[in-house]
């Protein structure tokens, strides 16, 4: 049940890896369109008769390869725990750690992530847009810096698209987020800081 061509996604040097870590397991993996609040999501086999695991398909291979580790630790905790012990607590942030261990080094990852990235798994957070020094080095690699604008560089009432291509105005800052107020519903938002957008000129 996992999309067929969900393993080139991945840095080719970690493809072994996670192939081992699936084998055996009752998993469906699905892949996503863009999602602003959210990079992947885990769910237990309560509804469905197995373990489903989203990821946003837009994602470059690290960062890809770090959110698919991050929804399996879920699966490793629900198998060892159920229920007894929060979601983000010291269980996943073990296993999560642990699971990642085998994979930082230069065959998977380039050399300039690894000081952020073996500091991050000191303490890994609940996602990892909440590092936003290693977000945002994982978001750029590859690319110009130049190509890049992310949401907490642009002024108040600017509007803008983001990657699903949603059109927003800026508002302001609310509890470590920016508020923005979508053109074709007029809600309110909050969306991560990081986010990449594409300003617009009205």
């Amino acid at each position: 049940m996992i999309s067929p061509n969900f393993i080139d996604y991945l840095p080719e040097a970690s493809r072994k890896y996670i192939d081992g870590l699936f084998s055996g397991e009752n998993l469906q993996i699905i892949l996503k369109s863009s999602r602003q609040t959210k990079l992947g999501d885990y769910r237990p086999p309560q509804k469905k008769p197995y373990h489903r695991i989203s990821i946003n398909a837009d994602l470059n291979p690290y960062l890809f390869l770090m959110i698919t580790v991050h929804e399996f630790a879920h699966l490793v905790v629900w198998k060892k725990y159920g229920r007894k012990v929060t979601a983000h607590g010291i269980e996943w942030k073990n296993i999560f750690s642990e699971l990642m261990a085998p994979l930082l080094h230069e065959e998977v990852f380039p050399s300039e992530l690894l000081p952020l990235l073996n500091k991050y798994f000191l303490n890994p957070r609940a996602s990892v847009m909440g590092a936003p020094l290693l977000f945002h080095a994982l978001k750029s690699i590859g690319r110009p810096s130049q190509e890049i604008i992310l949401l907490k560089d642009i002024q108040n009432d600017i509007w803008f698209t983001t990657p699903d291509t949603k059109l927003y105005q800026r508002i302001g800052i609310k509890k470590r987020r920016i508020l923005c107020k979508q053109q074709k519903n007029g809600k309110l938002y909050l969306i991560h800081p990081y986010c990449e957008v594409v300003p617009i000129q009205k």
